[in-house]
């Protein structure tokens, strides 16, 4: 008898704790597009994310709720990149609901100005990883007319990707017009070691373009 009743109280100890447990709600600080060349301007993403953030209006009359695994509150921060090497920013902390919440850091990598030379030039922003992590891998192309080339990569056991940002148009740069397109991948290496962005790593490399040699450690 006595071991039921400690058994029933450690049960309502627990449902009462998960009542009474704060809802996930996370600070996350992102950046679109790592790659910037010196001048430009990039985008910080602000949001505030989790269960927690559908949770608020939870019950409210007349309130529908599309999408509460996506719901999250943003704020865009515009940035410029004024020197060369690489831009931290955050951590950041603010008070929601009552909750302290704080962000990690993200690194922006910032290339010296174009140098006028055309052509199609590939980066990562990162040379060493952990495991687990990712990089980011950009092309940019610097051309006298549109540039209608297309990268795909080719699928491997070796890393997953997804699609970054993407980019394209007209810029003045000593005072004549260039065509400038940019586009970026993420990348999550599928095993430690040495992994290596070469030709092979697209479907088809167009005509014309240097293929890359990029080394990323994982560790």
């Amino acid at each position: 008898m006595k071991k039921n009743v400690i058994i029933s109280l450690m049960l309502i100890s627990a449902l009462l704790a998960g009542c009474t447990r704060d809802p996930d709600v996370r600070l996350e600080l992102e950046s679109v597009g790592r790659t910037l060349r010196l001048g430009d301007h990039g985008i910080l993403k602000l949001s505030i994310v989790g269960s927690g953030v559908s949770a608020i209006t939870a019950n409210a009359e007349g309130v529908m709720t599309l999408d509460e695994d996506n719901a999250a509150f943003v704020h865009q921060i515009p940035v410029k990149a004024e020197r060369e090497g690489t831009l931290v920013f955050g951590p950041y902390s603010l008070q929601f609901n009552g909750k302290q919440l704080t962000s990690k850091t993200v690194s922006i990598n910032v290339l010296p100005e174009w140098d006028g030379a055309y052509g199609t030039y590939f980066h990562a922003d990162r040379k060493e990883i952990a495991l687990g992590a990712d990089f980011e891998l950009s092309s940019e192309t610097w051309s006298k007319e549109r540039d209608k080339n297309s990268l795909r990569i080719k699928p491997s056991d070796e890393f997953k990707y997804k699609g970054g940002s993407s980019l394209g148009g007209t810029r003045t740069v000593a005072k004549k017009e260039v065509h400038y397109s940019k586009r970026s991948w993420i990348i999550t290496p599928s095993r430690t070691g040495t992994f290596r962005v070469t030709k092979e790593f697209f479907r088809e490399l167009p005509e014309g373009i240097p293929p890359p040699d990029i080394t990323i450690t994982v560790k």
